[in-house]
């Protein structure tokens, strides 16, 4: 068991008239002491449900939980969302979603490993071309150390043997060519894209056709002329011959 201390906060901005309910964890860890900010009615919930030994303070109160019921407020201070039966799995296995997603990359972990050092960008070696941000886990950020390329998509969408593969240098020159397209699109359509891509669902040629569309609806000159790049490279001079023309008698 940890003992764990539990502080009442907030954040106030006096100027914006904001004012968000807070709550500080903190407890000892070896020979440090770690400080922790997850979510409060998730925290409660884990508390009321794996602690003992409560004891009230003037703004805030100290509980023993289990070593994996601590793993989870540690995922809980980092990811954007996580269910209540996610929470009760980590507690149960001593495993979170990132650490299974890590896993299945291909990535070796320790049992020792800091929770935290899983949510920063993640390589297979020096020499690959791609990188992975889990900062925002379960939304990741693939990037190109080559090219100007991020894609933005949700990890659990997304096929973990592909992105192993691009991890390790190990796509076709197409598929290549399809994450550089992907990248040029606005969020959501990443997110669809890369679905499909990493499923094998998605060719060049449905691809050029919605990067076409996203062309030929865009204000953006930057935007659209580097689709139009992108189309010419890829032998769809049509598509890029009719962008241009579209935008210059705009």
């Amino acid at each position: 068991m940890i003992r764990i201390s539990v502080k009442f906060d907030a954040k106030v901005n006096f100027k914006w008239l904001y004012y968000r309910p807070r709550i500080i964890v903190s407890f000892r860890e070896g020979d440090r002491k770690v400080y922790l900010e997850p979510d409060p009615e998730k925290t409660a919930y884990l508390v009321n449900r794996y602690g003992c030994n409560l004891t009230v303070q003037a703004f805030g109160y100290t509980v023993d939980l289990p070593e994996n019921a601590v793993l989870a407020l540690k995922y809980l201070s980092h990811v954007e969302e996580a269910s209540l039966e996610e929470l009760d799995e980590i507690v149960e296995t001593g495993k979170t979603e990132i650490h299974k997603f890590v896993e299945k990359l291909g990535f070796n972990i320790s049992p020792k490993c800091e929770i935290g050092s899983l949510f920063r960008p993640l390589e297979m070696n020096r020499d690959a071309a791609f990188s992975l941000s889990l900062s925002k886990f379960p939304l990741v950020f693939l990037h190109s150390k080559n090219y100007a390329c991020s894609i933005r998509f949700n990890a659990k969408e997304a096929n973990a043997e592909f992105l192993s593969r691009v991890l390790r240098n190990e796509v076709s020159e197409d598929e290549y060519e399809m994450l550089r397209g992907i990248s040029l699109l606005g969020e959501k359509a990443q997110r669809r894209q890369m679905q499909r891509l990493s499923n094998g669902e998605l060719t060049k040629d449905r691809l050029a056709r919605t990067l076409f569309r996203a062309a030929s609806s865009s204000k953006d000159k930057h935007v659209w002329k580097r689709i139009a790049d992108w189309l010419r490279r890829n032998g769809y001079e049509k598509y890029a011959g009719q962008i241009i023309v579209k935008k210059t008698l705009m």
